[in-house]
């Protein structure tokens, strides 16, 4: 998965 929901996806930052 890409970098690309910095704030919404916990596998993504979960909410960067």
């Amino acid at each position: 998965k890409r970098l690309r929901f910095r704030r919404g996806p916990r596998w993504h930052g979960g909410g960067h």
